[in-house]
């Protein structure tokens, strides 16, 4: 009845497998993990049973306590979104693709404005929705809709559906991540003070909003556009979650070099993005992750070089006990309260952690926001008086020009000077 297993995965005394195979089922799996692909249907579809129960009453006991119920197809062979996407909106570039789908530039055909568009192929059990796939995009688009419009959040506008895709229409940001920016070298204290300040800003009004993100990194930071001083947006709230202002978490999710000590633990809430804050301002300033490794250097030497080549045992070993470095290069010559910031965003318990508006209150953050202020402020004086005198200069030359009309009707040029006021002041509040 058993022809051959194929048995490549992370837990090879899986139960699964051996009752499986001695109810004469072949299992179809050459990588990956077990619970995933019993997750896409095979154990479901055949029928397999443990101890009297079938497959989606059982957790996988070889990979975690924790790990995810195998879930069985739903009920549902549709969303009820919206039909139509082609008839509104023309495809055009690739942007790129990972688990969720594939993301394009999207045109709206009357008006011309492009937007881009996540794409998500329809995941099927027989005729019905999977249903994690299920989960997945009813998560993110209520997570979307609860967040709203906001300067750091990308807004989806619309979803739309038909029998083989689902497709989310969202803010276009062409500026590139946040980590493209940051492999290109080490940013000055004062570009630095910008970036964390807007991490920390949507932090905030994500927090105000009752949702722990749970996975804070550059790659999820993407650039309006490619000006310098370009707003950021967070773009993926794939894993957050809903959280009242006592309550604890207990799930593990996030990607490995920014999780926080106490989510590694099992029992965390809103500062365990902080954390993940605090390591993106380290490799801002510093260029690298900040753990040191057993031997006493640094886990992470290059972010271009190494940041991705460590194993999970490894990073949170690192996380949880090793120390935090600030004496090496370029510490020494980065300014004492930016390192009390980082310092304080990487504080391993919780409790003496700040929040993120609290953070954002910090006196570097407040000093650098002052000094952009002012050197906007500065360039904006200059650039109106040059604007008003040049504006003196046309309303000279249009009284000239109406001879007599300052005395035949003082009025006029009494209105027309309150217009040129008026003018200015539209004009300086546009330039600020």
């Amino acid at each position: 009845l058993l022809n051959k297993m194929i048995i490549n995965h992370s837990c090879p005394g899986c139960p699964l497998f051996r009752k499986s195979a001695r109810q004469g089922v072949k299992v179809p799996v050459s990588s990956g993990t077990l619970h995933i692909h019993a997750q896409s249907s095979f154990y479901v579809q055949h029928g397999v049973r443990f101890n009297g129960k079938p497959v989606s009453d059982l957790r996988c006991k070889g990979v975690r306590k924790d790990a995810p119920i195998l879930y069985p197809p739903t009920k549902m062979d549709h969303f009820g979104f919206a039909q139509g996407f082609h008839n509104k909106y023309e495809v055009n570039e690739f942007l790129g693709s990972g688990t969720f789908g594939s993301v394009h530039v999207a045109t709206h055909k009357d008006t011309g404005e492009r937007f881009a568009v996540k794409v998500a192929v329809k995941r099927r059990i027989g005729t019905y929705l999977q249903h994690d796939f299920v989960k997945r995009i009813q998560h993110e688009v209520d997570m979307y809709n609860h967040l709203g419009k906001s300067l750091n959040v990308v807004h989806m506008y619309d979803v739309f559906e038909d029998d083989k895709h689902v497709y989310l229409v969202m803010d276009l940001c062409s500026g590139g991540e946040l980590w493209g920016r940051i492999k290109r070298g080490q940013y000055n204290e004062q570009n630095a003070a910008r970036i964390i300040s807007e991490i920390l800003r949507t932090i905030a009004q994500c927090h105000s909003r009752g949702v722990v993100v749970r996975d804070v990194k550059p790659e999820n930071f993407l650039f309006q556009d490619e000006s310098p001083s370009s707003p950021l947006k967070m773009i993926d709230f794939g894993i957050a979650e809903y959280c009242a202002p006592h309550q604890q978490l207990h799930d593990r999710a996030g990607t490995a070099l920014y999780c926080a000590p106490e989510l590694l633990k099992g029992n965390y809430s809103f500062k365990a993005d902080v954390w993940s804050a605090g390591v993106i301002a380290y490799e801002l300033i510093a260029d690298r992750m900040p753990f040191e490794d057993d031997d006493g250097g640094m886990l992470v030497s290059s972010l271009r070089t190494t940041r991705r080549n460590l194993s999970n045992k490894d990073i949170f070993h690192a996380i949880l006990y090793r120390p935090l470095d600030f004496e090496r290069p370029p510490w020494p010559s980065i300014s004492d309260s930016a390192k009390d910031l980082v310092q304080r965003l990487l504080t391993r318990n919780p409790d003496e952690r700040p929040t993120a508006l609290e953070a954002l209150h910090h006196p570097w953050l407040e000093a650098a926001a002052a000094d952009a202020n002012s050197t906007r402020r500065s360039g904006w004086l200059s650039s109106r008086s040059s604007s008003s005198s040049g504006l003196r200069d046309v309303c000279g030359r249009v009284q000239g020009a109406g001879g007599g009309l300052w005395e035949a009707n003082p009025s006029n040029m009494s209105h027309l000077w309150r217009l040129c006021g008026i003018w200015c002041l539209v004009q300086g509040l546009c330039m600020a």
